[in-house]
């Protein structure tokens, strides 16, 4: 079972998944494996609600009126943004400003075959530097049970990769509900994305994850 205890190990795993991307692509493929299209959408907004709000011009109203992002979501941007001290967005805004990487209209020339939000939030990982910056990060521009579910959903995959559990054991170790674990398993062995393939293997190779074993997952389920 997935417990409190070993939380941190989760999500110390999912910080270093998000520091083994080389290329835009990398991340936006992992994305694609890892959350749905919903949760992307949704820090695709934030973090442009974010660079808005860091601009300055613009009054929530306005910034509703421009991104159709509601007046709630805009809310807790801003408070993430302005009043707590995780300064993740702040970190990752000054950082992309300074390379350039902040398109401030639909105009300009973007050749990745990404939308203008969707590369920004490609660019936004691949500026990350360590486990630290991604989990202050990902606590700005995510809710706690989207990080939640990218924690669960990673050691899902990682578990099917060992290939030692049925889907039933790896509920039953996990707590995660069948339809997740089919989800993943779809995304993991049957789509061409590759995106938890690329980041397990990388992090195997550095050493970044504890291979299950047959005797660990038994002392496990007692």
């Amino acid at each position: 079972m997935i417990t409190q205890t070993n939380l941190s190990t989760l999500a110390a795993q999912l910080c270093n998944a998000f520091l083994q991307f080389k290329n835009q692509q990398e991340v936006h493929a992992f994305f694609k494996d890892i959350c749905t299209p919903a949760e992307i959408k949704s820090m695709e907004e934030r973090l442009e609600v974010a660079n808005l709000l860091m601009a300055g011009f613009l009054s929530y109203r306005e910034i509703h009126e421009l991104t159709k992002v509601s007046i709630a979501t805009i809310t807790r941007v801003a408070r993430f943004l302005l009043h707590e001290d995780n300064n993740g967005y702040k970190t990752i805004l000054k950082r992309l400003n300074e390379s350039g990487l902040l398109p401030r209209n639909d105009e300009e020339t973007n050749t990745s075959g990404l939308s203008k939000l969707g590369l920004q939030l490609c660019n936004a990982f691949l500026h990350l530097k360590t486990t630290q910056e991604v989990n202050l990060f990902l606590k700005d521009i995510c809710t706690p049970a989207e990080v939640k579910s990218m924690q669960e959903r990673l050691e899902v995959a990682k578990l099917l990769m060992d290939d030692f559990l049925s889907y039933r054991e790896i509920h039953e170790l996990t707590r995660v509900s069948i339809a997740t674990i089919t989800r993943v398993a779809r995304f993991l062995l049957h789509e061409t994305h590759n995106g938890y393939k690329t980041v397990l293997k990388r992090l195997s190779d550095a050493g970044l994850i504890v291979k299950a074993e047959p005797d660990n997952v038994t002392s496990m389920n007692g």
